[in-house]
């Protein structure tokens, strides 16, 4: 299996989530490479910003995407980390200006982090992959907020599809 780096960023957390990175399977008939399930088995998030002038805190979280979503953001290119391999079948997108469907409140992985940190989940083993189903536009997103740190925040799903 392929293996990828997908990054994005905020350049402006809130209060209320936003996403730094949505990961999804494409609809087929949209790419001439097979569909495939994506496997998140690596999370990075961090502050890129200056620091507020208190300590505070942001909060992240992984949540399941039923919907692909229909605002207009910035595409990403999945980087293969192999250049041997195929270009990734999974699209993406960075800061998208409408938000993508999620299945409820399900929260895959959430973690409060200081600002001055950067976390890092690497899954111990492949039972613990975050896996979307073979179904179009279902994915994964990588999502921040916080009350009061405002600057810019950047995260990474690495996935094999």
């Amino acid at each position: 299996m392929p293996y990828y780096a997908s990054p994005g960023s905020v350049t402006t957390v809130s209060g209320s989530y936003q996403s730094a990175q949505a990961i999804w399977v494409p609809a087929l008939g949209l790419t001439s490479i097979a569909q495939r399930r994506i496997k998140v088995y690596e999370i990075l998030a961090g502050a890129i910003g200056n620091p507020n002038s208190n300590d505070t805190y942001l909060e992240c979280a992984v949540m399941r995407q039923t919907a692909s979503g229909s605002g207009a953001g910035t595409g990403v290119t999945n980087n293969p980390l192999d250049t041997a391999d195929p270009v990734s079948c999974t699209t993406g997108l960075v800061s998208p200006s409408a938000e993508t469907t999620f299945s409820g409140t399900v929260t895959l992985w959430d973690i409060g982090m200081n600002q001055r940190a950067t976390v890092r989940w690497i899954a111990a083993q492949e039972s613990q992959y975050f896996v979307s189903p073979f179904t179009s536009g279902l994915g994964f997103a990588l999502r921040t907020k916080s009350a009061n740190y405002t600057s810019a925040f950047d995260g990474q799903l690495s996935f094999m599809e």
